[in-house]
This record gives C-alpha cells, sequence and structure tokens, in this order.
C-alpha cells in the first residue's frame, strides 16, 4: 500500500512507470504493444534522479509532481533547466509511445512542450500515430518534412515538434492533432490515429481498464485519464479502504480491472455521476 506513494513522492507521477511496464500497461509505439525495451532510462526510475535538481511539489502533498531539472547538453541540444520535469502521462506520451526509452529525450520534447504551451499527450499521440502511418506506408516522407519519423528516431521527435510549433511543413498538418491529420491523409490511416471525439488517448491503456476505456467513449470531454477513476483501483489488487469508501457511490464489491460485464458499466455510470459533481464543485 505504501509502494505507490513512496514512488510518486520520489518521481513525480512518473514513478507509475515501472509499475505499468511490470503490468504490461505501458502505453508504447502507437499502443501497438505495452512494454519496451529499455524502460529502466524512462523517466520516473532511478537513473532519471541525475537530472534532479530539487522538489517544488505543492506544500503538504504526498505527490510531489514538479521535480526542478538540471540544465544539460548532449550534443548539439541543450535543457534549459527551467521548466520542470514529465508527468506520468507526458513521459509517456513523449516516450514510450513514440518508441523512445531515453529520459533526455523525453526532458527536452516536455520542456519544449512548456516553452511553447503545447498539450504533450495529444502532441506525443499525434506524433506516434505519423510513425507508425509512416512505416505502414500510408504515407510518404514528404508528409513528414523529409524526416525520418519513425518510432525510437529521437533527433526527428524533436525536430518535427519545432515543426509543428511553427506550423511549417509538416507541421501545418500534425499541428491540427492525429485526427484531422487521418482525414487529409486518407480513411486508410485513421484506424491508427488512437482518439475518441477528436482528441488523443491519454495514456492509460484502455484494453486493461475496461470502465476507462469505455469513459473514453462516453465522456462528454473526450478521453481524458480522470473522466473517472480507475479499474485498478476496485480491482483484486486495490486496497480496502478503497472499497469501503466507495460503498456511497454505488460500488460494493471488487471487479477484475478486465470485467466487461453489466456491473462494470454500472461501476462508470456511478463514477461518472461522482466524478460530474466534483467538477461543479472545483468549478
Amino acid at each position: 500500500d505504501d509502494l505507490i506513494p513512496h514512488l510518486q513522492f520520489e518521481y513525480g507521477t512518473a514513478g507509475a512507470v515501472k509499475m505499468v511496464q511490470d503490468n504490461g500497461q505501458l502505453v508504447t509505439r502507437n499502443f501497438l504493444t505495452g512494454v519496451i525495451d529499455g524502460w529502466e532510462d524512462m523517466p520516473g526510475t532511478p537513473g532519471y534522479k541525475r537530472f534532479f535538481e530539487g522538489k517544488q511539489g505543492c506544500f503538504h502533498c504526498p505527490t510531489q509532481c514538479k521535480h526542478l531539472i538540471k540544465p544539460a547538453t548532449r550534443g548539439k541540444v541543450g535543457l534549459e533547466g527551467i521548466y520542470g520535469g514529465p508527468e506520468f502521462d507526458t513521459a509517456v506520451a513523449l516516450g514510450s509511445d513514440c518508441g523512445i526509452d531515453d529520459t533526455f529525450t523525453v526532458l527536452k520534447a516536455s520542456e519544449l512542450c512548456n516553452k511553447y504551451g503545447l498539450d504533450p499527450t495529444s502532441l506525443g499521440g499525434t506524433i506516434a500515430f505519423t510513425m507508425e502511418c509512416l512505416e505502414k506506408g500510408l504515407i510518404k516522407k514528404e508528409d513528414t518534412g523529409g524526416l525520418d519519423l519513425t518510432f525510437g528516431n529521437a533527433d526527428a521527435l524533436l525536430k518535427v515538434i519545432e515543426l509543428i510549433v511553427y506550423r511549417r511543413e509538416a507541421g501545418e498538418v500534425l499541428a491540427e492533432g492525429s485526427f484531422r491529420a487521418a482525414q487529409k491523409w486518407g480513411k486508410e490511416s485513421l484506424p491508427f490515429a488512437m482518439q475518441s471525439k477528436g482528441k488523443e488517448l491519454a495514456m492509460h491503456d484502455p484494453r486493461a481498464k475496461a470502465a476507462l476505456g469505455l469513459g473514453y467513449a462516453v465522456s462528454p470531454i473526450g478521453p481524458d485519464f480522470a473522466v473517472i477513476e480507475h479499474d485498478s483501483d476496485f480491482d483484486g489488487s486495490a486496497p480496502q479502504k478503497f472499497i469501503d469508501e466507495a460503498g456511497p457511490i454505488g460500488i460494493y464489491a471488487r471487479l477484475p480491472a478486465e470485467d466487461l460485464s453489466e456491473k462494470k458499466v454500472r461501476m462508470l455510470y456511478n463514477l461518472q455521476l461522482y466524478w460530474s459533481s466534483l467538477e461543479v464543485i472545483c468549478g
């Protein structure tokens, strides 16, 4: 029960990377798989600490999301070190989802998002979609600005982010997201755009969390990771405290995360009512 709080205090929400990798749920290569070789050098792992300058999370919060990052240089690429480290979804979207298992590259990509005001989840999802389309021959290099935008190509990842920021060449299309890019590139590419309602999926695999997956599909705000509490908080591994305190909202028993029964649909319904009320209260 103390593992998750400990990891999140040490690494922020990125501390969940190892646990999700171990469970086979780490979104990788545009949702093709749930594991990546070399995950040990992703944010949220012990090696990540070599970039730490300190913590700057909210007072008394057990999840220290914001880490101060040291300025660093690798070749011609430099980290300014003023934007903080990535959270879980950013680490995955700009890391394993794009086939990247290199902390420095993820930190730089995250820095560009913070510097230019980009959503890292949509950005990473759009780039991963483009990588798969290029590898499958659905688009050509001219559609990527001449970049070899394939899974694991760190240099191409950073370069295409700059194109997107300034809407140059391939960035003109990719700045609109994966759904609109698929509309331009043809219907054959659309199944590889991991989106719902035109918004890229959050970096939590719906194949492993059935209620969350249904939430992605029916939520009025699209596939956000916070549409409901995740299935894993009510399955056999969840602390009993979670189950005991869920009774007032109509959840009285554990359900496997992969369960697809009517009970899981009812759980989603009850959780969405509760979550929506919190959004009203919190504004």
